[in-house]
């Protein structure tokens, strides 16, 4: 009986751990900055397959090539992460 809060707060202080590391890791390698990119390029994708499959029904190409160049304008490219 008297392992049990030693292990209890040994468990505690482990968990803590992982998670404080687990930011630095994530800090570290960039991969927070990188999901937000990857989500932000998931968007412009759908915005790009939606003007897309809305010029061939109505046969405008004009609303394909705005989009277009809003997607240009819109955020010059990103750093390399390192």
């Amino acid at each position: 009986m008297d392992k049990l809060p030693v292990l209890l707060v040994s468990l505690a202080i482990v968990g803590l751990l992982f998670l404080a590391l687990r930011e630095v890791v994530c800090w570290y390698w960039k991969i927070n900055r990188g999901m937000a990119l990857l989500e932000e390029q998931t968007k412009l994708l759908k915005e790009i397959r939606d003007a897309a499959f809305r010029s061939e029904q109505n046969g405008l190409d004009h609303e394909a090539a705005r989009l277009r160049e809003r997607v240009a304008a819109s955020a010059p490219l990103p750093p390399p992460l390192r």
